[in-house]
């Protein structure tokens, strides 16, 4: 049951930033989605906020739908607070392999010197 109310809610693009928490993603754009490596990589666009840190970690990784991790596009690289960050994805996995046609879950995890927290997206691989 879990897991399906989770795929709903990425299905959808929720986001789990909210006013009262301290840090999280206010906008974000994935595009094109669907896309086709062939014709280049996914542009990830995102604003990170955060109420205590001008800059905070930012780690960006793909899932299959399965759970499995395919690929980190970035592992706690510090984004600044307010700018559009921008990192892309070439639909390859860790080992540098092409991924499976198919959709694929994006987490964004953000984590300032208080708390945490993240954002999932479906991403749609199409060779």
């Amino acid at each position: 049951m879990k897991k399906i109310l989770l795929a709903l809610l990425l299905m959808a693009g929720f986001t789990a930033f909210s006013a009262g928490q301290s840090v999280g993603i206010t906008s974000s754009n994935i595009a094109p989605n669907p896309f086709s490596p062939n014709r280049g990589p996914v542009s990830i666009q995102y604003v990170c906020a955060s109420q205590s840190d001008s800059s905070v970690k930012a780690t960006l990784k793909i899932f299959n739908m399965a759970g499995k991790l395919m690929r980190t596009v970035v592992d706690g690289l510090l984004r600044p607070v307010g700018p559009l960050n921008t990192d892309t994805w070439d639909g390859r996995d860790d080992n540098g392999r092409m991924c499976l046609n198919g959709r694929y879950l994006l987490q964004i995890q953000i984590e300032d010197a208080v708390s945490q927290n993240q954002t999932i997206y479906s991403i749609a691989l199409v060779r």
